[in-house]
């Protein structure tokens, strides 16, 4: 649900319904504050009248004019970032799964790519298994998450974002990949096998460390080579991820 409102807070539609909840809030609060103000029960904000030409004449009170001058300045600031000055500038990046990617990625598609680096680098999966220190069952864990985490991250791209921008569509390829191409090859062929193995073996190994123990799984060789794979794989994708995001490595 978190994740879900974040995203959608995000989203153009969310800061227009917000700017126009706000121009209520100082149409509703104005009269109030200008009453305590003057000290006046009655304040006419806005006059309409007929002139003898025909013509409407409309005449908006200094008060009137101080929501609507509101009401710009907070849409101004929700609907544009702060930082004005951002510029898309083309990326080329080779991706070992993928091949060349050519991107010139605008604000939007620069931050999704962002939150997808940081969830890799900031997980097991943007470091490379080690042998003598890293619990095989703990890097699956993190995967898991990272699997889920990413999964999330591409469902909330709007599919009108989608649809419209070839960019957005080539960072969820590339999300896919990681996803369908890197981590769940892996994990369909290792991870069941190993949690059974280890689930059925841990307790005999008495004051053993999880390291050692692990160390005697059957297919142990195998597992931790293909492992260093998938993290090497991990790391390629989160390399380009970075380039999108920041424009450099």
């Amino acid at each position: 649900m978190k994740n879900w409102w974040t995203a959608w807070r995000a989203t153009q539609k969310a800061k227009l319904l917000t700017t126009l909840f706000l121009g209520l809030v100082f149409a509703v609060v104005m009269p109030f504050v200008a009453r305590a103000v003057t000290g006046q029960a009655e304040l006419t904000f806005l006059s309409l009248s007929m002139k003898p030409t025909g013509d409407l004449s409309m005449v908006l009170s200094p008060w009137a004019v101080a929501v609507i001058i509101l009401w710009v300045l907070a849409g101004y600031f929700i609907l544009w970032p702060r930082d004005t000055r951002w510029e898309a500038s083309e990326v080329n990046i080779e991706v070992a799964k993928i091949g060349k990617i050519v991107m010139k990625p605008n604000q939007e598609v620069a931050g999704l790519a962002h939150r997808a680096w940081t969830e890799i680098v900031t997980r097991k999966a943007g470091i490379t298994f080690d042998e003598e220190h890293d619990v095989i069952e703990e890097v699956y864990d993190s995967w898991y998450q990272l699997f889920g985490e990413v999964r999330t991250l591409i469902k909330s791209i709007p599919v009108d974002k989608l649809r419209a921008n070839e960019d957005a569509q080539k960072l969820v390829a590339l999300l896919l990949t990681l996803l369908n191409d890197v981590l769940r090859p892996h994990l369909t062929e290792h991870q069941a096998k190993f949690r059974t193995w280890i689930g059925r073996n841990k307790e005999a190994q008495g004051d053993a460390t999880p390291q050692e123990i692990q160390r005697k799984y059957p297919g142990y060789s195998k597992l931790v080579e293909n492992m260093k794979q998938t993290s090497a794989d991990c790391l390629d994708i989160s390399k380009a991820l970075k380039i999108i995001s920041q424009g450099k490595e």
